[in-house]
This record gives structure tokens, C-alpha cells and sequence, in this order.
């Protein structure tokens, strides 16, 4: 197995990523290698342990028992406006298309409901997200959880958990129905419900997922059922957990600059030899902060070691990287 990045021992990471690399992959590799997370025979207890420790609160009854082990000072400590998220709100009223109603939170809020309680008995996730501001995802499963991480690690991309009700008529009925995500990048928006490999297959979630994606086809918005199978896939979690170590990290410019030389200069090239090009202490923590800024791509499908190559992004045909996702589990 190629060793995660570097060793502590060869590389000063800074107070804004307060854990090396190394120590970081393989304190969660540990805790996740034996655990398989496709089918019904995944326990929940090997699902979070998927999860961010820390960074990853669990809760019952809305206590918060995780603590932010970073330095995220230089991150506004007020949620940053997500232009694509109100560009969507703006847009549609409470009757975007025949069929369906939508019910936005009041004004002040983001979410439709609360998830986390002083009353509440199961299990809850409150997720610290960085890219727009300090703000709070609160889930109330481990896929659900999973998937804030990865859409937070993800430049490009706007979300926000429970974001409205939805009203339509199913079956002769009236039924209300509140989304667990909605997902948005440059054009393109999807409402996500995030299911166990199990409950995916229920009859039921799946035809009302059907009702939902044909009444919201005229409006340009999607609506996927989105799986364990999915969320954990790969080295998306793993490397996601580890990029949002970085994101307050702040790169001088002069770093910046030669990052981005040593890249054009090749093509592509690994995390390793910019760092013996940059000759500072902080080389990995600044490759890293790139990536997780978009500055710098790399497959993350794949787990990010010192022999892993960068590229500069394509911005004007890559989509964001988290919709990879579906196609690694289709693959």
C-alpha cells in the first residue's frame, strides 16, 4: 500500500490544518477498512465510523459532542450568500409548474424543518461546512451526513439540507414530501434524498421518486435517490474528510504562482515533486488548500498519496467533481 503523502516527520503542517496528512488518512483508514458499505449487510456502526470524527458530530437529542480540532479563524464565521441556491428561491414561486407547490422556510431561515431537538431520541449529524461561511448541515442519517461532506470538499457546487417542502398529488392523494438536499452547480440543480442501499429498493421511494422527477421535468430540476452505495464509493469520502482540513489554509501568492507554473509546465504532475518545487514547510497543507479551492484538480476517486497527479482544472467543461459519483458506481 503507498504510504499517505508523507510522514509527520517530513513536513510542518500549520495551526489551520492542525493534523498532518498521513496522520490524518490513516487515523480513518483504520477505522473504516474492514467495513464494506454496499448492500444490507452494513451496520450502522461501520457506516459512521466512515465519518468525521470531530468534525462529524453525532448526536442524540441535539447535543453536539464533536469539537473542531482546526484553526478555521480565517473563515467568515457568518454563512456567505450561495447565489445559485437564491437564484433557484428567486425563481421559483410557490407554484413552479403544474402539479407541485413548494413551501420555502421564512425568511431568516435555511431550513424548512429542524432536525436536531432537545427532545429527539435518534440519531442526528450536524456537519461544520466551511465553503460558504461557518454554517451547520444537520442530517438525520449517515448517508445523508456523507453526502454534506462530499458537497462541502466540492468547488463549484451550493447546497442546503432540508431546503423546503414539497406538495403534489400522488395516487389520488395529497402528499408533502421534504427533500434531504438540494444540490446546485452552474446549470445544473437536483434535489437529493439520501437512502440506505435498502430503503432505495422500496417500492414506494422509488415510485414517488418517479412522480417527483415528471412533475419537476418542465422546471429543469432533477430529484435522485441517492445511496450508501454512492456516497461511500471509492476514495471520495476519505478524500474529502482530508481536503477539508485545508480550508482555512491560506496560500501565500508566491505559492500559488508556482504551483500553478509546475502544473502548465507538464500537464500534470504529483503532489510530490510540486512540493520539492515549492521549498517551504508547508507544501502538502498548500497543495492541498489548491485542490480544495478548485485551483487545482486531482482523481479523487483514487486515494490521495505524494504520488498523486494534479492537473489545472478545465473550467469550461469539467463539471464539479462530486458528480462523479454516480458514474463510479455505474462504471
Amino acid at each position: 500500500m503507498v504510504s499517505a503523502l508523507v510522514a509527520p516527520s517530513q513536513i510542518a503542517i500549520p495551526s489551520t490544518a492542525p493534523a498532518s496528512p498521513t496522520a490524518l488518512q490513516d487515523s480513518h483508514s483504520r477505522r473504516s477498512t474492514s467495513c464494506s458499505c454496499t448492500g444490507a449487510s452494513t451496520t450502522r456502526t461501520a457506516i459512521d465510523a466512515q465519518l468525521e470524527p470531530g468534525r462529524l458530530a453525532t448526536s442524540r437529542g441535539g447535543a453536539h459532542d464533536g469539537s473542531d480540532p482546526g484553526d478555521l479563524s480565517p473563515i467568515s464565521a457568518a454563512p456567505r450568500a450561495r447565489p445559485m441556491l437564491e437564484q433557484l428561491r428567486s425563481r421559483w414561486r410557490d407554484q413552479p409548474c403544474d402539479g407541485i407547490r413548494v413551501q420555502w422556510p421564512e425568511v431568516g431561515r435555511d431550513r424548512i424543518r429542524k432536525v436536531i431537538t432537545r427532545s429527539g431520541v435518534r440519531r442526528r449529524y450536524a456537519i461544520p461546512c466551511y465553503r460558504y461561511g461557518a454554517r451547520e448541515a444537520q442530517c438525520e442519517a449517515a448517508e445523508e451526513a456523507a453526502a454534506c461532506i462530499l458537497l462541502d470538499a466540492c468547488p463549484g457546487i451550493e447546497f442546503q439540507e432540508q431546503p423546503l417542502t414539497l406538495t403534489f398529488s400522488w395516487l389520488g392523494k395529497i402528499h408533502q414530501h421534504v427533500p434531504d438536499l438540494l444540490v446546485a452547480s452552474p446549470g445544473r440543480y437536483e434535489f437529493w434524498e439520501c437512502k440506505r442501499d435498502t430503503e432505495a429498493r422500496n417500492f414506494w421511494i422509488r415510485k414517488r421518486a418517479e412522480r417527483l422527477q415528471t412533475l419537476l421535468a418542465p422546471t429543469g430540476v432533477g430529484y435522485r435517490v441517492v445511496t450508501g452505495r454512492e456516497v461511500f464509493a471509492g476514495h471520495y469520502l476519505e478524500n474529502a474528510r482530508l481536503l477539508r482540513r485545508f480550508a482555512a489554509h491560506r496560500v501565500p501568492s508566491s505559492v500559488e504562482s508556482e504551483a500553478e507554473l509546475q502544473v502548465r509546465q507538464t500537464g500534470t504532475v504529483t503532489i510530490q515533486r510540486i512540493q520539492r518545487a515549492l521549498c517551504t514547510g508547508t507544501g502538502i497543507a498548500d497543495i492541498l488548500a489548491l485542490v480544495y479551492r478548485g485551483d487545482l484538480s486531482a482523481d479523487l476517486n483514487v486515494r490521495l498519496t505524494e504520488q498523486s497527479l494534479v492537473f489545472l482544472p478545465d473550467k469550461n467543461r469539467r463539471l464539479p467533481w462530486v458528480w462523479q459519483l454516480f458514474a463510479a458506481v455505474s462504471a
